[in-house]
């Protein structure tokens, strides 16, 4: 096997799925959590707690819990289902280097 033939099967579909697929979904999922705060504020008509608004918290070890409550109180998906994509988008990475094998045939 030369070298060329390595990169293609080992190394290039993780590249392409870190490239083409997880970085894109990271971007937006920072941007939507970034965004958040100012969201559930314009959306209600009668104003929100700032612990719902200003001071939520968009990552770390708390936010599943406050997309839950957003979903909950508010009715706002999008959070979650960012969420949910870059959940998969993490899983595809690990997987496409799963996808392409290499059978060694001859006397290896």
């Amino acid at each position: 096997m030369s070298n060329s033939q390595y990169f293609l099967t080992s190394f290039l579909p993780v590249l392409l799925a870190l490239t083409l697929v997880n970085a894109p979904i990271q971007i937006l999922d920072t941007h939507i959590k970034s965004l958040l705060p100012f969201h559930t504020l314009a959306t209600r008509a009668n104003g929100v707690s700032a612990t719902d608004s200003l001071c939520l918290a968009p990552g770390g070890p708390t936010s599943f819990i406050g997309i839950l409550k957003l979903l909950i109180t508010f009715r706002g998906p999008l959070s979650l289902l960012s969420d949910i994509l870059l959940l998969f988008s993490g899983r595809l990475v690990a997987l496409s280097g799963e996808a392409v094998t290499v059978a060694l045939y001859g006397g290896f």
